[in-house]
């Protein structure tokens, strides 16, 4: 079965987000407050204005976590290409991550 280059970059997408709402409870916590104060809603768009402002890191973290983690084997036979740096662990295809 070949590997598909959606689900790579499917699963590099869903890191990134992740960290960036950990990041987001981090940062409430630190402040003294609980997360079960906001809502769900408010706490994705905390994230998603934490993942604008520091996609870069955050896309090229999860591409580094892909590429290495063993549960992402299969899909390690693709080539991932961020603006911070390029992944080319064979020649299959080539997907870039854009910034949206």
């Amino acid at each position: 079965m070949k590997p598909n280059p959606r689900r790579t970059v499917i699963a590099v997408m869903t890191l990134a987000h992740q960290r960036a709402k950990k990041a987001v409870l981090a940062q409430l916590r630190a402040k003294g407050l609980r997360p079960a104060q906001f809502s769900a809603r408010d706490i994705a768009v905390m994230a998603d204005g934490y993942y604008a402002q520091h996609m870069e890191a955050l896309i090229t973290e999860a591409v580094k976590d892909v590429m290495t983690w063993p549960g992402f084997a299969r899909w390690r036979c693709v080539n991932l290409n961020t603006n911070a740096q390029a992944m080319e662990p064979c020649s299959v295809t080539t997907i870039s991550v854009q910034k949206s």
